[in-house]
């Protein structure tokens, strides 16, 4: 952002909500906001009731001890936690591929034909490799000494959050992941590689973008 009086330019962020149900959600909205304090997401959902799916940022871990809400993390950012882990060992790469098996289980869940099925998979498939994931990852942590870097990074990312990883084997209507909203701010990730300014505070602020499927 073009701010003037600073010398300088200043970075603004863009949220993006979606709701309804399935793959492709009937509501997608785009709000900007000058900076990432946690007071823009936490008033605009401030009278929410139900469950959400995003990722660690802390304004939705502080929207998670609210009455009446639940949060699913993203397991796509778990794994990714794990990816990102340069020149992986053995372990890490164990936990990428089982992660990956999830996955693998979730298509299947969700071609499943309605809520009480995908319940029952969860509670005798996934559910299974949900907990072999945590054991598998609580005892590395026990039994090694993890040095400050991606891996303990990693370990602690998702063990500190394990009763929100697990929500989802409860809740049919619950994905084990945010790709949706991910898809929904892909070209404004692309294009802001282009456009360099997005404009200035003063012709952007608050503007919010609809988008109706």
């Amino acid at each position: 952002l073009q701010s003037r009086g600073k010398g300088k330019c200043i970075e603004g962020r863009v949220h993006v909500y979606v709701g309804g149900d399935g793959p492709d959600p009937p509501l997608v909205w785009y709000e900007f906001t000058k900076d990432r304090c946690h007071d823009h997401i936490l008033n605009r959902m401030k009278d929410f009731q139900g469950s959400f799916h995003a990722d660690a940022f802390a304004a939705y871990e502080k929207l998670n001890l609210r009455e009446g809400i639940n949060w699913q993390p993203c397991w796509a950012h778990a794994r990714r936690k794990f990816f990102d882990v340069p020149n992986p060992n053995k372990f890490c790469l164990s936990i990428l591929a089982l992660i990956d098996k999830l996955f693998t289980l979730e298509r299947q869940v969700w071609g499943l034909p309605d809520k009480q099925a995908r319940k029952s998979f969860r509670q005798e498939k996934s559910k299974v490799m949900v907990e072999f994931i945590f054991d598998q990852i609580q005892k590395y942590s026990h039994e090694n000494y993890l040095p400050k870097g991606k891996l303990k990074t990693a370990v602690r990312y998702i063990l500190s959050r394990k009763q929100e990883f697990c929500f989802f084997l409860d809740q049919p209507d619950v994905r084990i992941d945010n790709n949706v909203s991910e898809r929904a701010i892909r070209n404004l990730t692309i294009g802001r590689k282009n456009w360099l300014f997005f404009g200035s505070e003063n012709c952007v602020y608050p503007v919010c973008f609809f988008s109706s499927r």
